[in-house]
C-alpha cells in the first residue's frame, strides 16, 4: 500500500502560542501591526478540525496530504487554509470600508466558506452509488476501494514530484553549463586582453630602447668629433 490513512487528532485544550498565531496570520497575509485585531481569525483558523470528508493521509515517504473521500480531490496544504484565507480577505475589506465610510455589501458579509468539491459532497444526487458511498464513509474503516483511489493518487503524486524534480536538475545542469561557457568566455578575454597589452609593453620598450641607443649613439658621436678636434 502505498498510502496510509490517518484519524485526525484534536487536543480541546490546545491553545495556539502567540509565535504560532502570528507566523499562520502572516502565512494567511495578514500585516503584523495593521491587522492585529483580526488575530482571532488565525487562532481561529489553527484550531479548526478538517471539513466532512477530508482525511490526513501519509505517502510512504512520509509526507502529509489530504484527501476527499467524497470528491477525490486532494492537497497538501490543510484544507481550512483556503477558508480562511477568504474569511480574512473579506473582513480586511469590511474593515477598510468601514474606515472609509463605505457601504458593506453581501459580498463583505461572512458566509459558510466551503471548500472546491464541498457542494459536490453535500449536493442533491440521491443515486445508489452516491447514497452506498456515503454510508460507507460513516465507517471507521475505509475500503479497498478507497485504497486503491489512494494508492493510484499517489503514484500521480510520486510522479509529478519526480518529474518536478527531474525539471529542476536539469534547469539547474544548464544553468551550470551557461555559467561555465560565460565565464571560459570572459577568461578568454581576459587572457586575449593581457596578451594585447603585453604586446603594446613589449611595443613600448622596444620604441624605448631604440630612442634610448639614437641618444647614445649622439653621445658617443660627439665624444669622437670633439677628440678629433683636441
Amino acid at each position: 500500500m502505498e498510502s496510509v490513512i490517518l484519524e485526525e487528532e484534536i487536543d480541546p485544550k490546545y491553545d495556539p502560542t502567540e509565535e504560532e498565531v502570528l507566523e499562520y496570520a502572516s502565512w494567511l497575509g495578514m500585516d503584523p501591526e495593521e491587522d492585529k485585531d483580526l488575530f482571532y481569525l488565525a487562532k481561529e483558523g489553527l484550531k479548526a478540525p478538517l471539513p466532512k470528508a477530508w482525511k490526513p493521509c501519509k505517502t510512504k515517504d512520509g509526507d502529509i496530504y489530504y484527501f476527499n473521500f467524497a470528491t477525490g480531490e486532494s492537497v497538501w496544504e490543510h484544507p481550512c487554509d483556503e477558508i480562511y484565507k477568504r474569511k480574512f480577505q473579506k473582513a480586511k475589506r469590511r474593515k477598510l470600508k468601514a474606515e472609509r465610510g463605505e457601504e458593506i455589501t453581501t459580498e463583505d458579509e461572512d458566509s459558510d466558506d466551503l471548500l472546491p468539491g464541498e457542494e459536490a459532497a453535500e449536493g442533491e444526487d440521491n443515486g445508489e452509488e452516491t447514497a452506498a458511498f456515503h454510508e460507507n464513509l460513516q465507517h471507521d474503516d475505509v475500503t479497498s476501494d478507497e485504497l486503491t483511489e489512494i494508492e493510484k493518487l499517489d503514484g500521480k503524486l510520486k510522479k509529478e514530484r519526480d518529474r518536478v524534480e527531474q525539471q529542476f536538475q536539469e534547469e539547474r545542469d544548464q544553468y551550470h553549463k551557461e555559467r561555465l561557457h560565460d565565464l571560459a568566455e570572459f577568461e578568454d578575454l581576459l587572457k586575449d586582453k593581457k596578451l594585447e597589452e603585453e604586446e603594446k609593453i613589449k611595443e613600448e620598450l622596444e620604441e624605448e630602447f631604440e630612442d634610448r641607443k639614437k641618444e647614445i649613439r649622439a653621445q658617443f658621436d660627439e665624444i669622437e668629433a670633439t677628440r678629433k678636434v683636441e
